[in-house]
């Protein structure tokens, strides 16, 4: 078992490990038998570690992943793109990364399939002090807002915008380092930010618990979020391993919603400059973005079409994505179906 926090490329390319697999039934409560040879696997995160990432380090703690005969490396990341690139060029066996960022990352050519999406409803949201009273779109005109430069947060604010018949020039938007938004928020030196739920108005909210946050799906914009991607090589040629590891991971969420104050303790316990309360926090923030209306009532992970041509079709409009291409180049539901 290893844990990596990553700062360098010469650390990132230290940890690469490549994919030892061999032919191994997976069956859902099934232990390794004797002599069966431990897979290797390493793991790449989207960023650091969130509430959101949580799942997979408790399902390393508890076991889960050596119950299947899973070896795994988990480092944590430096953005969804980036982990897109390692996963496509074959140098991480699994990645966790944004969907949006995914399908845009798909349409140039990456080699690469989301076989489980956790988080399906967006993150993304405008978030705020009480006094800008913002609860719709139209309330963002005329307020200076801080915005990433690029990613999801900033793409569908794009889409905010445009489908609320809002033109760029009615609001006043500064695009920002990550770490400069927030002290520009909490400074009151502009009037809101965007970000994720999870992360940037759990980090701020814990400075400040007055913040608010108003996510993009209650404007009626929606892209789906943090998934499990692979290659598809390893899906054609090491299946059992993709079921075993979602399976795993599976069980890893299960057992962080029902705990997640232990959940919190294990992500210290291996990441120690992380805060327990801002992971528990972001648990907690998590747990009403795990299904869409399309999705309800299905197993933890499974993705919907509908959902999905929503998200490439906003990629393809606000984010410089390539034309969609057919839905299963995406995306498969094999690995959560069986279970």
């Amino acid at each position: 078992m290893m844990f990596v926090r990553r700062t360098t490329v010469k650390q990132m390319a230290a940890g690469f490990l490549l994919l030892l697999a061999c032919g191994c039934e997976g069956e859902l409560t099934r232990s390794p038998s004797e002599g069966e040879a431990t897979r290797s696997v390493t793991v790449r995160l989207d960023w650091l570690l969130r509430g959101h990432t949580l799942p997979l380090v408790v399902a390393q703690e508890k076991g889960f992943y050596s119950r299947y005969g899973i070896d795994v490396t988990l480092s944590e990341g430096r953005g969804d793109s980036l982990t897109c690139e390692l996963v496509s060029n074959g140098r991480e066996t699994v990645g966790l990364a944004d969907a949006s960022t995914g399908a845009l990352a798909i349409s140039k050519g990456a080699a690469i399939k989301y076989v489980a999406v956790f988080v399906q409803k967006t993150p993304s949201s405008i978030i705020f002090y009480p006094d800008q009273r913002i609860e719709t779109p139209e309330d963002l005109k005329g307020k200076r807002g801080g915005i990433s430069s690029a990613g999801a947060a900033t793409v569908l604010l794009k889409a905010v915008l445009s489908q609320h018949g809002i033109d760029e020039n009615q609001v006043n938007l500064t695009a920002m380092a990550p770490h400069s938004k927030q002290a520009a928020l909490l400074g009151k030196k502009v009037d809101y930010i965007n970000g994720y739920l999870f992360g940037d108005y759990i980090s701020a909210v814990l400075k400040d618990p007055d913040l608010q946050a108003v996510p993009y799906y209650e404007w009626n914009i929606n892209a789906l979020s943090t998934g499990l991607i692979v290659h598809p090589d390893t899906i054609e040629n090491h299946p059992d391993l993709v079921q075993d590891f979602v399976t795993a991971t599976v069980e890893g969420w299960h057992y962080t919603l029902e705990h997640p104050a232990e959940a919190g303790s294990i992500g210290v316990k291996y990441f120690p400059m992380t805060e327990q309360g801002t992971l528990e926090q972001g648990v907690e923030a998590t747990r009403p973005l795990l299904h869409t209306s399309n999705s309800e009532g299905r197993p933890l992970g499974w993705m919907a079409e509908a959902d999905w041509r929503q998200t490439v079709q906003l990629m393809y409009e606000y984010g410089g994505s390539d034309p969609p291409l057919e839905l299963d180049r995406y995306f498969t539901n094999q690995f959560v179906e069986s279970r």
